[in-house]
C-alpha cells in the first residue's frame, strides 16, 4: 500500500512539474514565462533568447513589473495565434486578438496566422518596450519570416502591442469574393469575444469611425464627412453590418461599455498597413449559450485583395496596433439599433 501511494505521489509530483511554467528571461520592467496552452490545438512556439535556444512551448506570457514592485502578466501569446492582452486587477481575461485570414475558393475560411517562432532580447532600460522578431504561418498557404512585436510600456489601465508583418504565398491562392458585399475575404486581423444576453457577455458592442461622404471639386480639393457609428450585440445572428463604410480612422473598437456582469477589458486593433481608407469593418456572431465559447468575431477587411496570388508571391504587408483598456463608453453619432 505504502508503495502505491508514493508511486502516486510521484505521479502527481511528475504532473505538477510538467505543467510548471518556465522562466524564459527576467528584466528589470518585464518577465516571460513557458507554459502549456490547455485549449484545443496547441501549437509550440519555438524561442530563443539573445540567439540562444531556450525551448519549444505552446503559450508565451509576458508580465510587466508596474513601479518595480507589481509584476503582473500582461499578455498570452499562443503557438495557435491567440493573442491576449490583460489589465491589472480586478479586470478579468476577456475577448482575444487574432492576426491574418482569408476565404480561400478550395477550402473555405482558412485560418488566422499561427506563431512558430521568436526572438527575444532584453529591453535596453527599465522604461523601454520589450521588442521581437520571429515567424507567422497558417500552416496552409501563407508564411512571413520577418514578424516583428513591439509590447509598448504599458499603464494601469491599458496595454498595446504593435505588431508588423509581410505575407508570402506558399502556394497558388485563389481567394474567394463571393462575400465582397459582406466585406469578409481577407481579414487583416480579427477580435474573438462572448456574447449571449445583455447579462451574460464579455462585450457588448462594436465602434468605428465611419467614412459618411466624400465631395470633390477642381477648386478646393475633396472633403471627407465621418461619424462615429455603433453596433450592439444584442439578437444579432450573422454579419453584424449590412453595408460597412471605409474606416475614416485607424481604430476598430469592442466595447465593454460597463463593468458588469464581467469586468473584462474594452479591445481595439488600430490598422496602419494596409492604410485605414482601404479596410472596412465587418463581424459575424453565431448562436452559443456557452459563456466560454467566444462566438463573436470582429475584423478589418482589406478591400483591395486580389482574386488571386502565386507561389511565392507577396500577398499583403500588414501593421496592426493591439490595445486593450479599462471598460469604456464613448459616444456615437449612430448606433444601429438591435434587431427586435
Amino acid at each position: 500500500m505504502l508503495a502505491v501511494m508514493r508511486f502516486v505521489l510521484l505521479l502527481l509530483a511528475m504532473a505538477v512539474t510538467a505543467l510548471a511554467d518556465t522562466n524564459i528571461f527576467t528584466s528589470p520592467s518585464w518577465v516571460v514565462d513557458g507554459a502549456v496552452d490547455s485549449g484545443p490545438s496547441p501549437s509550440e512556439i519555438n524561442v530563443t533568447v539573445q540567439k540562444v535556444p531556450a525551448g519549444a512551448f505552446s503559450e508565451l506570457k509576458v508580465f510587466f513589473n508596474y513601479d518595480g514592485t507589481n509584476l503582473a502578466q500582461v499578455f498570452s501569446l499562443k503557438g495557435q495565434g491567440t493573442i491576449q492582452p490583460l489589465l491589472l486587477s480586478p479586470l478579468v481575461p476577456g475577448g482575444a486578438m487574432r492576426l491574418t485570414s482569408y476565404r480561400d475558393c478550395d477550402v473555405g475560411q482558412v485560418e488566422p496566422m499561427g506563431i512558430t517562432d521568436l526572438q527575444f532580447k532584453p529591453p535596453k532600460g527599465p522604461k523601454s518596450p520589450m521588442q521581437v522578431k520571429g515567424r507567422l504561418t497558417n500552416f496552409d498557404s501563407l508564411i512571413s519570416t520577418d514578424l516583428k512585436m513591439k509590447f509598448y510600456v504599458p499603464s494601469t489601465n491599458s496595454v498595446m502591442v504593435d505588431v508588423r508583418y509581410k505575407l508570402s504565398a506558399t502556394r497558388d491562392i485563389c481567394v474567394d469574393h463571393t462575400l465582397a458585399e459582406e466585406e469578409d475575404e481577407l481579414r487583416i486581423a480579427e477580435m474573438d469575444t462572448n456574447f449571449i444576453s445583455p447579462e451574460t457577455n464579455q462585450n457588448t458592442r462594436v465602434r468605428y469611425i465611419r467614412v459618411k461622404d466624400t465631395t470633390c471639386d477642381p477648386y478646393t480639393g475633396c472633403h471627407v464627412s465621418k461619424g462615429s457609428f455603433c453596433a450592439d450585440l444584442d439578437n444579432i445572428v450573422g454579419y453584424l453590418f449590412g453595408t460597412p463604410r471605409l474606416l475614416g480612422n485607424n481604430t476598430l473598437a469592442l466595447l465593454h461599455t460597463n463593468d458588469l456582469p464581467q469586468n473584462t477589458p474594452t479591445l481595439a486593433i488600430d490598422f496602419h498597413a494596409p492604410p485605414h481608407h482601404h479596410v472596412k469593418p465587418q463581424a459575424y456572431v453565431v448562436p452559443t449559450n456557452d459563456p466560454s465559447d467566444p462566438n463573436v468575431t470582429v475584423w478589418g477587411n482589406w478591400v483591395d485583395v486580389h482574386k488571386s496570388y502565386r507561389d511565392g508571391q507577396k500577398v499583403v504587408r500588414v501593421r496592426v496596433v493591439l490595445n486593450a483598456r479599462d471598460p469604456n463608453k464613448p459616444n456615437c453619432d449612430q448606433t444601429k439599433e438591435p434587431t427586435p
